[in-house]
């Protein structure tokens, strides 16, 4: 029994430990691609996630089930922060084109997407104790023809500037979206931003 638990012992603790590193290893990466931001389905759909929003997975969809009964928008989304940690300095990221793609079922595609872009203020929240400022950038009315994507391009201006302290001059883009027509089911394959 002693050799059995002398054996099984290191044997256990090396597989845990590899399953440990496995395990980090694969959310480090899925929180490059999907940070863990804000994501709010205020249409209260059940059947798919508002994540599949931003997963660059055309596959993987958002189907609003129903209209939001709170709110005037359908969705909100925090993607990415405006600013990217190089060398010590917080430099601003070159993202100046939003993008839409819908599903290829013709039942449920949109006549109209309205997104509204906001700068969200990233904020210390062990030292603020209040909710961040919203800076409103632009609204664009995504309208698809034959196409199932759609680009958007948008300039910030010389407001984003390098700095060394965050989150001080640091946002976060943040969209509102809302679908036409209303009252009907509608498929979203992703939004992006480049």
């Amino acid at each position: 029994m002693k050799i059995f638990l002398s054996i099984s012992l290191p044997i256990s603790l090396i597989l845990f430990n590899l399953y440990l590193y496995f395990y980090t290893e694969k959310k480090i990466s899925l929180y490059s691609k999907i940070p863990p931001f804000r994501i709010e389905d205020f249409t209260f759909s059940k059947k798919s996630k508002l994540l599949d929003l931003k997963d660059g997975d055309p596959k993987t969809v958002w189907l609003k089930e129903q209209e939001s009964r709170y709110q005037k928008y359908d969705a909100e989304l925090e993607y990415t922060l405006t600013h990217e940690y190089s060398n010590g300095n917080y430099i601003p990221k070159k993202i100046n084109t939003l993008s839409v793609r819908i599903c290829e079922d013709e039942t449920t595609k949109p006549e109209k997407i309205q997104i509204d872009l906001f700068l969200r203020e990233a904020i210390n929240i062990d030292k603020a104790l209040r909710l961040p400022d919203n800076f409103f950038v632009q609204s664009f009315d995504f309208q698809f023809g034959e196409s199932l994507v759609e680009k958007k391009t948008f300039q910030l201006g010389p407001d984003l500037k390098i700095t060394k302290q965050f989150p001080e001059g640091i946002f976060i883009y943040t969209i509102f979206l809302k679908t036409f027509p209303e009252q009907k089911r509608i498929c979203i394959a992703d939004v992006w931003f480049d």
